[in-house]
């Protein structure tokens, strides 16, 4: 059975559907539990009008409670939005050309299979290490042999990471990632279904 590729387009739009998924079932989580504790603080207020049927000793602290549990929700909503709508980190629009300097290594935490891939590359002045930033999947991970060539763009903003050059366009991943950058860009985009394509790359027009 072959496996269904996606674009870097279809990576990117399947991001978003997910990001204003969660965000919205945690705002309605959050509004439902503000909700909940709202009439639980009423009914202490108006202990003649009890709507809840509970002992009044016992809504303070649940109101207490539900609220607490609101605030959470709501404020891990805002901590997630403010993670994934970051931008996109930007690259350099020369392109440089990097070397292989050893062999893939998986990267452990991430969910689904990729590699870290350390390279050296030729900057105007003379030569830097590197990490190269796409996700690249399993299927195409033999071909970064140690000594291959690769066409690269340092990132902008951390000229640590680099992506491939739009002349990869075959080599096939789940995104990117790059986890020890302290850019306040986005550090990943890793979607379930890899595909061809750079994520990183065609941003490259304001570079």
């Amino acid at each position: 059975m072959s496996l269904a590729l996606t674009t870097s387009t279809q990576r990117a739009r399947a991001d978003r559907i997910e990001t204003r998924s969660i965000a919205s079932f945690l705002v309605i989580a959050g509004v439902v539990m503000a909700g909940l504790a709202v009439v639980l603080a009423v009914d202490v207020g108006e202990p003649d009008h009890d709507a809840t049927g509970a002992q009044l000793w016992l809504r303070w602290p649940a109101a207490i409670i539900v609220g607490a549990f609101a605030a959470v929700l709501l404020g891990a909503c805002l901590r997630y939005l403010c993670v994934r709508l970051r931008p996109v980190p930007t690259v350099t629009p020369a392109p440089c050309h990097a070397v292989v300097t050893r062999r893939p290594a998986a990267v452990a935490g991430t969910g689904t299979d990729i590699y870290q891939i350390d390279v050296v590359v030729d900057i105007e002045g003379g030569r830097s290490v590197a990490s190269i930033a796409d996700a690249v999947a399993p299927s195409s991970i033999g071909q970064f042999s140690v000594g291959s060539r690769w066409e690269v763009h340092p990132l902008s903003d951390d000229p640590r990471w680099v992506a491939l050059s739009e002349s990869h366009h075959e080599i096939i991943r789940y995104g990117y990632l790059i986890h020890t950058s302290k850019s306040r860009s986005r550090s990943h985009l890793l979607a379930d279904t890899p595909g061809p394509g750079s994520d990183l790359a065609h941003h490259d027009e304001n570079g």
